[in-house]
C-alpha cells in the first residue's frame, strides 16, 4: 500500500496483495476452554496465562476473529518440519498491525518464532500459548513435541557418561580414518558384553541412515544393504548401545544422519580459521533438501565426544600466565542477550568451570539420543552460571572467576511490560531514513 502511495499510479499493488485472490480460506476451528483447563493441569502454563488466555478468547470472540488459524502448508506439498499459525493479536503493534501476527514451530529443534517482541530464547509468550492450546485440543500428535522432558533415570545417565568416556574421539585422528570411503553394508556396534551388568547384548531392528560426506551424500533404501545402522540391547538391564565407532570412519549422531570423519575435521578447522559449521556446510553442499540445522548439530556432537587439546601458551607468560581475559571468547560464542537469560536464588563470583562445560557436552551428546525438544540433559543457561572454558594449563582450579552475572542486575525486578502502540511503525522510521524522498511519515 505504501509502495502505491508513493507512484504516480495508485492501482499498483505489492505481490503479497495479488497473491491474496489466489489463496484458499483456511479451516477455522474453535477452541474448547475444557483444554485450556487440561493445558494448566499438565503443569504446562500458569494460572495467571490462563487468565490472559481466557481474556484473549472473549476478545477475539467479540470482534468476531478466530483466536488461532493453522497454515497447512503440507497440504500444499511443502515440507511439515515448520508448522505456522496465525494468531489473534489483542492490541495494535508495529508487529500486529492488522491485529494478527504469525507464529513458527521447529518440530524437530523444537523452538518457537514469534514476531512479538516479548518472545525469547527462555520465554514463552502468550501467542505461543494460545497455540500450544490449539495443539492439544487439535493437534494431539505434535502436541507431545513440545511435552514436558522426562526426568533423568540411573539408566540415561549411565548410557551418556559411557559414550563421553569410552567412545572418545582424539585429538589427533589417524590419517587413514580421514580418508572417505564409500559406506556398506549394516553398522553394528563393538560391543559384544553389556557395559552396565556384562550380560549378552541383543540386537535390534535395523534402520536406514543418510550419510553425509564432503559434498556427497549416500542414501539409505529400504531394500538395499547399503548405509544401514543396527543398535544393541542388554537381555539383563535393558542397556541400550548404539553404534558410535570412529574408527569406521563415520560418526553417527542419531541414528538417521551421519557424518563422515574428514567432513566433521574439514568443519573444525573451518572454526579453527573463523568459518561457521552453517556457512561451511553450504559451501560443500549446494541442495535445497540438505538438513543444515541437523548436519549442525551432528558436527556439535562431534567436537563433544572428541578430545580436544587445549595448547594455549602465551608468548611472555608461557603456559602460566597471571591474568587471562576471556570475554573475547565468550563474546564470540553466545549470542543470547542478557535480557533473555534467567536469574537465579544464589548468586557468585565463582563457577566451576568443569562441571559447567561437561553439562554443555551432555546436553549436546543427548541429542542425538533424545533429541532437542525432548532433551532432558538440557541445561537452563543462567547469567550467573555461565563462563569461559580455560584450560587447566592456564587456572588455579575448578573455580573460575565469573563476574558476568552481575549484569543481570541491571534488569528491572518487574515483568516487563508491554510495548505501546505506535502510528509509526519500525519499518517505516527505516525506509524513512534511508529514503528522504518519502513523506507519508
Amino acid at each position: 500500500m505504501f509502495e502505491s502511495a508513493s507512484t504516480e499510479n495508485p492501482g499498483i499493488q505489492c505481490d503479497h496483495l495479488d497473491a491474496v485472490g489466489q489463496a484458499e480460506l483456511a479451516e477455522i476451528k474453535e477452541l474448547d476452554l475444557f483444554f485450556l483447563m487440561k493445558l494448566k493441569e499438565s503443569h504446562a502454563i500458569s494460572e495467571n496465562s490462563v487468565k490472559r488466555c481466557e481474556s484473549a478468547l472473549l476478545e477475539s470472540v467479540h470482534n468476531k476473529a478466530p483466536l488461532v488459524v493453522y497454515a497447512d502448508f503440507a497440504a500444499l506439498g511443502y515440507g511439515c518440519r515448520t508448522h505456522y499459525y496465525s494468531v489473534y493479536c489483542t492490541e495494535h503493534s508495529y508487529y500486529s498491525a492488522l491485529q494478527r501476527l504469525r507464529l513458527s514451530f521447529d518440530v524437530e529443534l523444537g523452538e518457537w518464532a514469534c514476531q512479538c517482541p516479548l518472545s525469547g530464547f527462555n520465554k514463552t509468550c502468550l501467542h505461543a500459548t494460545l497455540v500450544k492450546w490449539y495443539m492439544l485440543q487439535h493437534q494431539p500428535t505434535l502436541f507431545d513435541v513440545v511435552r514436558r522432558p522426562v526426568n533423568i533415570t540411573a539408566e540415561m545417565e549411565f548410557e551418556l557418561v559411557y559414550l563421553l568416556e569410552h567412545k572418545k574421539i582424539p585429538a589427533r585422528i589417524p590419517q587413514c580414518i580421514l580418508e572417505e570411503k564409500k559406506p556398506g553394508g549394516t553398522l553394528i556396534p563393538s560391543e559384544g558384553i553389556c557395559p552396565g551388568c556384562g550380560h549378552d547384548l541383543i540386537l535390534q531392528n535395523e534402520k536406514s541412515s543418510t550419510v553425509y560426506g564432503v559434498g556427497s551424500v549416500w542414501k539409505g533404501e529400504e531394500n538395499s544393504f547399503n548405509v544401514r545402522v543396527c543398535g544393541k540391547e542388554c537381555s539383563q538391564c535393558g542397556l541400550r548401545v548404539r553404534f558410535q565407532e570412529f574408527e569406521s570412519g563415520i560418526h553417527n549422531f542419531n541414528d538417521r544422519i551421519m557424518v563422515t570423519i574428514k567432513l566433521c575435521h574439514l568443519l573444525l578447522k573451518g572454526v579453527e580459521n573463523h568459518v561457521s559449521i552453517e556457512s561451511n556446510l553450504k559451501m560443500h553442499f549446494d541442495s535445497e533438501n540438505i538438513p543444515f540445522s541437523a548436519l549442525r548439530n551432528a558436527a556439535l556432537h562431534f567436537l563433544a565426544l572428541q578430545d580436544h587439546s587445549y595448547d594455549f601458551t602465551c608468548v611472555k607468560c608461557g603456559q602460566d600466565p597471571p591474568i587471562v581475559i576471556a570475554d573475547g571468547n565468550w563474546r564470540n560464542t553466545c549470542k543470547i542477550n542478557v535480557e533473555a537469560l534467567s536469574k537465579s536464588n544464589s548468586f557468585s563470583d565463582h563457577v566451576n568451570v568443569s562441571n559447567m562445560w561437561e553439562n554443555y557436552a551432555k546436553e549436546i551428546v543427548a541429542r542425538g539420543i533424545y533429541g532437542a525438544s525432548d532433551n532432558p540433559f538440557k541445561v537452563n543457561v543462567k547469567y550467573d552460571m555461565i563462563a569461559p572454558w580455560i584450560s587447566k594449563n592456564s587456572r588455579r582450579n575448578e573455580l573460575v572467576p565469573n563476574t558476568e552475572h552481575r549484569k543481570g542486575l541491571v534488569l528491572a525486578e518487574q515483568p516487563a511490560e508491554s510495548i505501546k502502540s505506535s502510528a509509526v511503525s519500525y519499518e517505516e522510521i527505516l525506509e524513512a531514513v534511508n529514503n528522504p524522498q518519502v513523506s507519508y511519515i
